[in-house]
């Protein structure tokens, strides 16, 4: 850790241009693994009101976006986080694919961005039946690394995620995706767990 500091000191006397010739690798736009660390703890040093830090943030944000995840949320303000968020959340869905990712786990991006506005824009992804399943599964991987306990639209959280299961009942994979959100979310009440069984009695019958 001293030695990534330390380098991390030296980095932030330098140019972006410097910066980058260290950090990045010259074959294609992307942070080396091994400075990883070192980079998340540069960015603390650097003077938020900075050019070079503006210019590295922006940087990274084109070219290597997911990493950004590793940095310490404080030092990014919260509108830079959602649009982080936003853009990797995204370049998933375009894709259609998993959100699978070694820079970064669900909670961990859950963590770096949230805010009610990132809340209310996956609850919107999951509760979207024009989405495809792996989209709609990505978003509640995400949610249930959330914090819901001050957000403003608790309860509306609380029905929709009670509606996918009947949406979904006989995707028993993606009922268990919920009923696991559910719970990770702090939906521990009586209510809420008569209302699921509930439905899976009226399945039943």
């Amino acid at each position: 850790f001293f030695q990534e500091f330390l380098c991390a000191e030296l980095l932030a006397l330098q140019s972006s241009e410097v910066i980058l010739s260290f950090v990045s690798s010259n074959s294609q736009a992307r942070i080396l693994p091994g400075w990883v660390n070192t980079l998340t703890l540069l960015v603390s040093l650097l003077d938020k009101q900075s050019d070079q830090h503006t210019m590295f943030i922006n940087w990274l944000i084109e070219n290597d976006v997911e990493v950004m995840v590793k940095i310490e949320k404080e030092h990014l303000d919260i509108a830079t986080r959602e649009s982080i968020f936003k853009r990797i959340f995204n370049y998933y869905k375009e894709l259609k694919i998993w959100m699978n990712s070694n820079k970064f786990s669900d909670r961990d991006l859950a963590y770096f961005a949230q805010s009610t506005e990132t809340i209310q824009f996956t609850l919107k992804e999951a509760f979207d039946s024009s989405n495809l399943r792996v989209v709609r599964l990505n978003a509640l991987h995400i949610i249930a690394g959330f914090d819901l306990t001050d957000f403003p639209n608790r309860s509306e959280a609380r029905d929709g995620l009670l509606n996918l299961i009947e949406e979904f009942m006989n995707d028993p994979h993606f009922v268990f995706i919920v009923i696991r959100t559910i719970r990770d979310c702090g939906f521990h009440d009586r209510d809420t767990i008569i209302r699921i069984m509930e439905i899976a009695g009226n399945r039943n019958n």
